[in-house]
């Protein structure tokens, strides 16, 4: 997906910089299945769900995924007087980008359910595995998830497509960002303040917490169906709205898309 940039309003001090441009999307995971896991985990934490939010103080939060990002990176996202303040002069540090979910604050996003999660961490982080599953004669393994994942998404192209459009999800969480720690692959609690109260545009990592706990009562190999099922209706969609939908250019199309996935950084 091709992230843009949304101006930033005039009146806004010149320090607060860029942000990439929020997208929604039309999708109809399980937007309050998510919403009752994250508020079941950060209930303790948070006050009831209709309080207004002081936002010039740090507020809790998910993080649902974090990456390395270059230190010009950041400045072109951010600014560089926010890249100053986050780094100072030391040119070689690491910086992170964390998409992090906010209650209150990001309810109006649509956001993958935490089936969607469940599979997306499983697909990132055992690609290598399946391959070598998938390449052995006998194909046997005492791992039942990567036989199950090697059985329900059987090609590495699909794999991607199902990771990528759910990456495209989280990737319309607010922004923040941070050069201290990366987390892990599963959601984890934390704190973050946006840099400018008055105009929600990206924020300062503050901290991390502990992983999340609980996991969906679903089944892994229906949780995949699910997603496989929402990836091709993607697909259909995407060729039905393609000058190339005769029925000659499908096959095309489904393929170009596919190496498109391969070549995506996940």
């Amino acid at each position: 997906m091709t992230t843009q940039k949304t101006p930033i309003d005039k009146n806004v001090s010149e320090n607060l910089g860029k942000t990439p441009k929020r997208t929604q999307h039309d999708s109809t995971s399980g937007n309050e299945t998510f919403y009752s896991f994250v508020m079941n985990n950060i209930k303790e934490l948070n006050e009831k769900s209709d309080l207004k939010f002081d936002l010039s103080k740090d507020l809790n939060g998910m993080v649902l995924m974090c990456r390395d990002l270059q230190v010009s990176e950041l400045i072109s996202r951010t600014s560089q007087a926010f890249c100053e303040s986050l780094i100072g002069d030391k040119k070689e540090t690491k910086v992170y980008e964390y998409f992090v979910y906010v209650p209150n604050v990001t309810d109006y996003l649509t956001l993958p359910s935490l089936e969607e999660m469940e599979v997306f961490y499983k697909l990132r982080h055992s690609e290598k595995e399946i391959e070598k599953l998938q390449t052995n004669k006998d194909k046997e393994t005492k791992d039942s998830d990567l036989k199950t994942i090697s059985e329900v998404l059987d090609t590495k192209s699909v794999r991607i497509g199902v990771v990528n459009m759910i990456q495209d999800k989280i990737e319309s969480l607010y922004r923040f960002y941070g050069a201290k720690e990366k987390t892990g692959s599963n959601m984890v609690h934390c704190k973050v303040k946006f840099h400018d109260p008055n105009n929600l545009q990206f924020g300062k990592f503050v901290s991390a917490g502990s992983e999340a706990t609980g996991k969906s009562d679903m089944p892994l190999k229906k949780m995949l169906e699910m997603a496989s099922r929402e990836y091709e209706k993607k697909v259909k969609d995407t060729i039905k709205k393609s000058p190339f939908a005769s029925a000659s250019k499908t096959r095309d199309l489904i393929s170009s898309m596919d190496a498109a996935n391969i070549g995506r950084e996940v």
